[in-house]
């Protein structure tokens, strides 16, 4: 037994040590070197090529300390099969200076097939990626990492921790491109800056089909026409994110049939979408078929452009949970969220001082399934705003545009200081049933219902009044009442009069024809 167990240790013991990384040193000062190099600090390896190729082993860790490194033998580096992780010094990162000759790394299908491979990036300076071409798509992909495996057996991760990278550019995935069409590839940010980079589509992250977390980063300054980070059929998990003063034209974020979608803690401010044509679908955060949930005090303010929110999703779920939107600006229907389809869940969060041009100053909400709005604020929000120097004309809903969706629940909202404009008031009902409970606001009018169209029926019920229309109108303002009944009495004093002439004169008449 004593052999037995001694014999487990010992095979144990060599598994652990076995499993241990192969430290490598790369120095570019480094020019008097011999191969195999990287074993020592004096024979340091002069580039990442070189100390790959010294080391059969599967396992690497490469350490840059602060060095500089730049040229061919650092870019476009092919992975296959490995583990490799490319670490700076922590107090003073490394500098990876790809000069434009394409990308950092490449893992393909073409040379991994059914292997596993992972890649740490840690403490650096990245600039300058241009990604990998592609000629028969017509672009650049990745303009650090590009990933494109299908087999269902390859295992990839992907890992940058306090990574810096700046004016990479790609057409997709300004940092990284990420497509995996057999197993999910496993992919983390954390600790991380990104700024001024540039894509056609995602100029930081497009993923496709893999495991996304990003957390405690900032993304700042990049430029997009559609996204800083697309992802398709992906599970993410963004948590405490900073995405300020960013531009693009149709969306920052954008999320399509994604498996899951978790935001916490998320600050997006100070962004434009600058898209000329308003009417199409747009919005900072564009979501499609998904599932999406905002929560852990995230801040979404001071944008302008679009929606902050445009969700649309059959059978799916936006939720809104302790967050606040506010101050947002530029869009034609519903100023932080505008939403076809699915359900809204919005609790306890603040959505004020949103304003829209045409509909929906804070919330437009057409054919959804249902709609939970508790103990929320929705207060200064507005209608008319200014796009592209023209004023455009008031609409509906200054706080909230509600259009044939089955089944509303708005319980402990305050609706105060709404701009009323010529169209009704805070709440715009047509088609849908409403349940109000707890109601505060400042408006004479809260609901203004479509009297347009005689079967698109609301009705709204609870312990702020019970209203059915149009066949019977909201309840008038005091002022409009007694104008109305001072307007009947003189109408009928009118009427009177006028009896009492004719009266008169056909009296007078009588009386003259039976003198002759």
């Amino acid at each position: 037994m004593n052999k037995y167990i001694l014999f487990i240790t010992v095979f144990l013991v060599v598994e652990l040590c076995s499993s241990q990384p192969v430290t490598l040193y790369i120095n570019s000062s480094v020019t008097d070197y011999v191969l195999p190099c990287g074993a020592t600090l004096e024979n340091a390896c002069p580039d990442i090529v070189n100390a790959l190729a010294s080391t059969q082993s599967s396992d690497v860790l490469l350490s840059l300390g602060n060095t500089t490194l730049t040229g061919q033998n650092n870019t476009n580096i092919q992975l296959v099969n490995r583990t490799v992780t490319i670490q700076g010094n922590k107090d003073s990162y490394a500098t990876i200076n790809l000069a434009g000759q394409g990308a950092f790394f490449i893992i393909q299908d073409s040379e991994q097939l059914y292997g596993n491979t992972s890649l740490t990036l840690q403490y650096l300076n990245i600039a300058n990626g241009t990604g990998y071409v592609l000629p028969q798509l017509n672009g650049t992909f990745g303009g650090v990492v590009f990933l494109n495996t299908s087999y269902y057996y390859a295992f990839n991760t992907i890992l940058l921790d306090s990574v810096v990278g700046f004016n990479n550019q790609a057409t997709t995935g300004g940092i990284l491109y990420i497509q995996s069409n057999g197993s999910p590839t496993n992919v983390t940010v954390t600790n991380s800056d990104f700024n001024n980079n540039n894509a056609t589509n995602a100029s930081i992250i497009f993923g496709q089909y893999i495991l996304m977390t990003v957390s405690n980063t900032k993304i700042t300054r990049n430029n997009a026409f559609d996204g800083l980070m697309n992802f398709v059929a992906a599970y993410v998990q963004l948590d405490r994110v900073l995405i300020d003063s960013n531009n693009a034209s149709v969306s920052l974020l954008n999320f399509n049939s994604t498996r899951y979608v978790g935001i916490q803690a998320l600050t997006l401010t100070n962004n434009l979408l600058d898209f000329v044509n308003k009417t199409i679908q747009s919005g900072f955060v564009k979501c499609f078929q998904s599932d999406l949930s905002f929560g852990g005090s995230s801040n979404l303010t001071d944008n302008f452009g679009a929606s902050v929110i445009y969700y649309r999703s059959i059978g799916k779920t936006l939720t809104i949970n302790n967050s606040v939107i506010e101050s947002n600006s530029g869009s034609l229907l519903g100023g932080a969220i505008s939403q076809r389809y699915g359900s809204l869940v919005v609790n306890n969060s603040s959505i004020s001082r949103n304003t829209a041009g045409q509909a929906g100053g804070a919330i437009y909400l057409i054919s959804a399934t249902s709609a939970t709005i508790t103990n929320s604020t929705m207060d200064e929000n507005a209608l008319g705003v200014v796009i592209n120097g023209t004023s455009r004309v008031a609409g509906f809903g200054s706080a909230l545009y509600l259009s044939d969706t089955t089944n509303v629940i708005i319980n402990g909202v305050v609706f105060d200081k709404n701009t009323d404009n010529a169209y009704g008031g805070p709440i715009f009902c047509s088609g849908s049933n409403v349940t109000m409970n707890d109601i505060k606001t400042s408006s004479d009018e809260l609901v203004y219902c479509n009297q347009s169209v005689l079967d698109t029926k609301c009705t709204y019920h609870g312990n702020f009044g019970e209203e059915i229309c149009p066949e019977k109108k909201s309840k008038l303002k005091p002022g409009v009442i007694a104008g109305i009944v001072i307007g009947s009495i003189i109408g009928l004093l009118i009427i009177v009069l006028f009896i009492y002439i004719l009266k008169k004169r056909h009296h007078n008449r009588s009386k003259y024809l039976r003198y002759n």
